[in-house]
């Protein structure tokens, strides 16, 4: 028997550095198949005891199988010594060629569900209040409204990745014109759908020796017609694609972290907390998330951060798994004391990068990823 096999769905978890989480580098693995066909949880393993055969009793004799004659122990393979668990009630295994005894047990991702997989709702944004028959609003309004997000921490989801960290140069566009940054994180977020197919499709192609521009052509017409005429390796639209691929589909990070991470690193997100995601009973919390109140624009959020404390309708944003989000409403607003709030951020940034800086930020990142895989 191959005691090197592993078994994919059988995992374990142990907290390592007594955080009150499994969710770190080495706290969470595969379980090892045992030469016995047993699971075996390798994390914090211990070495079994060895014990010449002469010394063994009878009942440790009779316990390891063997034959007791009288005053000694034998056994028919003719071994000269045993091995026995350190630990009361363990039980030693064969296991990459050492005798060892697992301290933590085994789980079946196909049958053990997540007790708390939980994601934050943001749901804020919809414009869903009522209307008169000419369409406009007759219910409550909102001003500055932003919604909850969250991304992914290091952990088993992520294949241990920080899936809220994001290039700024791609985000951090002037926040006086913010339609434009808008537009580009609305189209990184359309081409984070498609990016999977155009990359398996680059990949192949410059595996069979195709070169590069008609491997970025292979890309485009896998993508869809969408993007058919805009897969070239100089544009914007095919360096956010092959980025995209290379930082985040790579690293197991979903479409949801890249908003967030995209709007964070635009400073339009104000941090609420981190909470367990995904939770097992046996293993413990192996995924958190960090969660956000995001708004339109970094003007928005300096409202929200420094226009809040000052009204006593708000207790700060709620809490991790329930961001509160919501906007002011116009006798709200109207009762911040503006002289109060400190736009100095938000005037900082009318020296922003042009459009051209950030088209060859994005050429950059493309050509040195080509020269990655090549």
């Amino acid at each position: 028997m191959n005691t090197n096999l592993i078994a994919q769905n059988m995992v374990c978890g142990v907290d390592l550095d007594n955080d009150g989480y499994t969710d770190g580098v080495n706290e969470t693995t595969s379980c090892l198949i045992t030469k016995t066909n047993n699971f075996f949880c390798p994390i914090n393993s211990t070495s079994c005891i060895t014990k010449p055969v002469s010394s063994l009793s009878e009942e440790e004799c009779n316990s390891n199988n063997g034959n007791w004659n009288s005053t000694y122990c034998s056994f028919s393979d003719g071994r000269s010594s045993v091995y026995k668990s350190p630990i009361e009630g363990g039980i030693c295994e064969y296991v990459n060629g050492n005798y060892l005894v697992a301290q933590n047990k085994c789980v079946d991702l196909d049958t053990e569900l997540p007790v708390d997989d939980f994601n934050v709702s943001g749901d804020m944004l919809i414009d869903d209040g009522a209307r008169d028959g000419e369409g406009n609003c007759i219910d409550e309004i909102m001003l500055f409204t932003g919604r909850g997000q969250s991304c992914k921490k290091e952990g088993v989801d992520s294949a241990w990745q920080n899936c809220c960290k994001f290039d700024g140069d791609v985000s951090t566009v002037n926040v006086g014109s913010y339609q434009q940054t808008k537009l580009k994180i609305d189209a990184i977020a359309g081409l984070y759908n498609i990016s999977e197919a155009a990359y398996g499709a680059y990949t192949a192609s410059i595996a069979a020796g195709a070169t590069s521009a008609a491997a970025a052509g292979a890309a485009g017409a896998a993508a869809g017609n969408v993007v058919l005429v805009a897969f070239d390796p100089t544009t914007l639209a095919v360096a956010v694609t092959i980025y995209l691929v290379s930082e985040w589909i790579a690293n197991a990070c979903s479409e949801e972290d890249l908003n967030t991470a995209a709007a964070k690193a635009a400073n339009h997100c104000i941090e609420v907390g981190s909470y367990c995601s995904k939770r097992y009973s046996i293993i413990g919390c192996v995924q958190r998330k960090r969660s956000f109140c995001c708004y339109n624009g970094k003007m928005q959020r300096i409202f929200q951060e420094q226009g809040r404390p000052q009204l006593k309708s708000f207790n700060g944003f709620g809490t991790a798994k329930n961001p509160d989000c919501r906007g002011f409403t116009p006798e709200e607003f109207q009762a911040i004391d503006f002289s109060k709030i400190d736009l100095t951020e938000y005037y900082g940034d009318l020296a922003h990068s042009t459009d051209s800086e950030v088209n060859e930020s994005m050429k950059s990142k493309t050509e040195s990823y080509y020269e990655s895989i090549q």
